[in-house]
């Protein structure tokens, strides 16, 4: 998977372990070395890996989630929490000491971006405990997945007419995984 990098069927046209759309390719391992499929796809009927996440044919979610998706409105409370933690000193400081808000510009991405790393939330999410795990994994992901994918790159990617939007309305998937967290290969649960 050029997602999250699991291995999938050579049939499989989504990624058992994280969702992602796979790009067809010759397989390397002949078909009598491949490991046996079993579980069934209520969706489309395929036969999937016992340990698969999501369907390889359709993208279906076949395993409940070990954690507990965060809620959309916590989700929502975070983000503003951290929009006010950024913008408003920022903007005070700016008209009171111009080179003074720029430090403080700077201190405070550089301690979002620690704790993303570090825990997987941002101030905002440690304030309504929720937190970013690796959808494969269930555990923290760290710089790449976190920081990379879900900031940088997202952030890049808002520069395209109407990503935004389109980001944001992932959110009400059954998932509720935003366009940002599947690049990342992410979502948001419960801390």
């Amino acid at each position: 998977c050029p997602q999250c990098l699991a291995s999938s069927p050579d049939d499989a046209l989504y990624c058992a372990d994280c969702g992602q759309l796979l790009i067809p390719y010759e397989p390397e391992t002949p078909a009598e070395e491949r490991l046996p499929v079993s579980t069934e796809c209520p969706q489309c009927l395929a036969s999937n890996p016992d340990e698969a996440i999501f369907c390889k044919d359709c993208g279906q979610l076949l395993q409940e989630p070990v954690h507990t998706w965060a809620t959309r409105p916590s989700r929502l409370v975070a983000q503003i929490v951290d929009g006010i933690i950024l913008v408003a000193p920022f903007v005070i400081l700016a008209y009171i000491l111009p080179m003074l808000a720029m430090f403080y510009l700077i201190a405070i991405l550089v301690l979002q971006m620690v704790f993303l790393i570090r825990d997987g939330q941002t101030l905002g999410k440690k304030m309504v405990n929720i937190r970013i795990v690796v959808c494969r994994t269930g555990q923290n992901g760290g710089f790449v997945p976190n920081v990379l994918l879900r900031v940088i790159v997202n952030g890049l990617l808002g520069f395209i007419p109407l990503y935004g939007i389109v980001d944001v309305l992932f959110i009400f998937r059954s998932d509720r995984r935003c366009l940002h967290d599947l690049i990342a290969g992410t979502t948001v649960v419960k801390a």
